[in-house]
């Protein structure tokens, strides 16, 4: 599981260095171009780091539960996936331990790829199948030394944003003017999902 956040640190380290290339040309007045998207580019990419991370820990979770690192959650008995209950409780002695191993992963990749882990949620209905905690959101504020509430919101407001710039282009449908985005705005979204990523982690771990 620490290599599926290690991932995800690199992968917002790789985004942020967007930003130099944003100050050179603020720096550099550069104002024949509007390169405001690349402010766009790392909003975008942060919330794909985020969805990411959340594939890959659940991936590597349930991988723990089969090895019996983990115990079996309630939702993981319940997991849409064909055999997949069988394949971790039970011993199947015609195929080898890798080959158990891999079926088990291909059917959890298989099961999440159409999933998207970037609501409050979806984020919680993915944890419930490697941590068995009622109050996941409560936790992970916690975690955070944040308001429950306000963790939400703000993870709901970001990914909200962020599917603006995806589905839309950031182009408001009524006047069809594109809406400001503020470098301020874009380092605070990128630094909320850092320490929400690593939240996630030292609750699950």
């Amino acid at each position: 599981m620490k290599k599926s956040y290690n991932t995800f640190v690199a992968m917002i380290a790789e985004t942020e260095k967007a930003n130099v290339i944003y100050q050179y040309l603020k720096q550099n007045n550069f104002n024949a171009i509007d390169y405001s998207d690349l402010l766009r580019f790392q909003w975008v990419q942060v919330i794909s780091a985020l969805d990411k991370f959340m594939h890959d820990l659940i991936l590597a979770g349930i991988t723990n539960v089969y090895l019996k690192k983990r115990p079996i959650t309630p939702a993981l008995k319940s997991f849409k996936a064909t055999n997949l209950h069988n394949i971790i409780v039970d011993f199947d002695s015609s195929k080898s331990e890798s080959e158990r191993l891999s079926s088990l992963q291909q059917l959890i990749i298989e099961a999440n790829s159409f999933k998207s882990f970037q609501k409050p949620e979806k984020i919680a209905e993915g944890l419930a199948c490697i941590w068995e905690e009622a109050q996941k959101w409560q936790k992970i504020s916690a975690q955070m030394k944040r308001d429950e509430r306000q963790v939400k919101t703000e993870l709901s407001n970001i990914s909200t944003r962020r599917d603006q710039i995806v589905h839309e282009s950031d182009y408001q449908a009524a006047s069809l003017g594109r809406q400001n985005i503020i470098e301020g705005d874009t380092k605070i979204a990128i630094d909320f999902i850092k320490k929400l990523g690593k939240a996630i982690y030292e609750c699950v771990k």
